[in-house]
């Protein structure tokens, strides 16, 4: 899909679209860090009962819960990804700026991608691709810190159970 330099005047439809996937977007942003606060304070909660009950299985339990947190943030990942596209597509065909609108709110290595994407001409491939993204770049904070965590309290975990003699449950 090629940029025109052409815009073209937005009408009703695509103003309320546009509104709609600029708030979609800020909701998705909300629910994510909500996502993740229930799950990281969940994940403090049983680290303090497996210090109070000294059960090493417990942090397997909180491994687990970091788990849930990267499944359900990459899931609300490739939703924001949709969005950021859909609001890419149509700031090309409506902005006559396109350097102080959605994307640059959010930009980075996400508009790049969807930038690149966008210039995919098989429909089926670029939906593919949209769906993807979030798989092959996932984000620090939302999967590398958590996948982090959950390795270190999975290892703390053995070496509790293992040598220092915790019970496992």
């Amino acid at each position: 899909m090629a940029t025109s330099n052409k815009q073209q005047e937005i009408d009703k439809f695509h103003e309320i679209e546009m509104q709609k996937i600029f708030d979609g977007t800020l909701a998705l942003h909300n629910l994510r860090l909500q996502a993740s606060t229930l799950f990281g304070t969940a994940n403090i909660a049983t680290l303090g009962i497996m210090i109070n009950s000294q059960k090493a299985g417990m942090l397997l339990f909180a491994a687990a819960l970091l788990w849930a947190a990267m499944f359900v943030d990459l899931v609300i990942m490739s939703f924001l990804a949709r969005f950021y596209y859909r609001g890419f597509i149509l700031q090309e065909k409506f902005s006559p700026n396109t350097r102080s609108t959605f994307l640059l709110i959010f930009a980075g290595q996400r508009e790049d991608q969807i930038r690149q994407i966008a210039k995919i001409s098989d429909e089926r491939k670029r939906i593919k691709a949209i769906r993807w993204l979030n798989i092959k770049t996932p984000t620090i904070s939302g999967f590398w810190l958590p996948l982090l965590a959950s390795l270190v309290e999975i290892a703390i975990g053995l070496i509790l159970w293992l040598y220092v003699g915790w019970s496992l449950f």
